[in-house]
C-alpha cells in the first residue's frame, strides 16, 4: 500500500527548503560585495606597480645608477616595497671585496647596510600593499629558488637592461595577479591569475 503524504508534510518541506534558500542568499550577500572590494584593490595594487618597471629603468639610464625594487614578504603584515640604489662603482667595489653583499641582502628579511640605500627618486615613499593583500612569491631568472619569505629584489641597470622577474600578488582567499619583468622592454605586463617564470621562456 502506498503511503500519501499529509498536506501538512509537505508544507513544512518547502518550509525548510525555503528557509534555507533565504541562507544563502543572506550568506551570498555578504561574502560576494567582500570578494569584489578584495579583487578590486588587487586589480589597482597591481596597476600601480606594473609603470613602475618602465620608471626604474629610465631612471637609472638618466642617472647612471643601479636601481632595485625591494618587496617584503613578511608575514605579519601587509607586503611593504620601495627603491633603493647605489652608483656602480660602489657596487662594483662592494663585489670584489666580499662576492656576497648581493646575495646576504637577498636571503636578509629585513634592509641591510651596504652599497644600496633608500631612495625618493622614483616613489617617494615607502609603499604599502592594501589591507589584505601581500606578495605570494618573486621569480627571478638568475636565481633557481623562488622568494616567498623575507626580501626579494629586482634590479635595474643604466645600460637599460633590468632582471627578468615575475611578481605575484594576492590574497588568503586565492585571488591572484601576476607582474612580469621581461629583461629588454621597459613595460611589465599584468596578467590575472597565478603565472610562472618558466611560462615566458621561448
Amino acid at each position: 500500500m502506498v503511503k500519501e503524504t499529509s498536506p501538512l508534510n509537505s508544507g513544512f518541506t518547502l518550509i525548510e527548503v525555503l528557509i534555507v534558500l533565504m541562507i544563502l542568499a543572506a550568506v551570498t550577500a555578504t561574502i560576494a560585495p567582500r570578494l569584489s572590494s578584495d579583487k578590486t584593490k588587487l586589480q589597482q595594487a597591481v596597476r600601480q606597480m606594473a609603470p613602475l618597471a618602465r620608471e626604474l629603468r629610465a631612471s637609472a639610464g638618466i642617472r647612471g645608477k643601479i636601481l632595485r625594487l625591494a618587496v617584503s614578504f613578511e608575514k605579519d603584515k601587509a607586503g611593504q616595497y620601495w627603491v633603493e640604489a647605489a652608483d656602480r662603482q660602489t657596487v662594483i667595489a662592494s663585489v670584489e671585496q666580499g662576492k656576497e653583499e648581493i646575495e646576504k641582502q637577498q636571503s636578509s628579511d629585513t634592509p641591510q647596510e651596504g652599497p644600496f640605500a633608500l631612495d625618493m627618486g622614483v616613489l617617494k615613499k615607502v609603499k604599502e600593499l592594501p589591507k589584505g593583500l601581500k606578495f605570494i612569491r618573486l621569480e627571478l631568472s638568475r636565481e633557481e629558488q623562488t622568494i616567498e619569505a623575507g626580501m626579494g629584489y629586482i634590479y635595474f641597470f643604466p645600460e637599460g637592461l633590468a632582471d627578468e622577474a615575475l611578481l605575484v600578488v594576492g590574497t588568503d582567499e586565492k585571488l591572484r595577479w601576476s607582474i612580469y619583468f621581461p629583461s629588454l622592454s621597459g613595460a611589465a605586463e599584468i596578467f590575472a591569475g597565478e603565472k610562472h617564470l618558466k611560462d615566458f621562456k621561448l
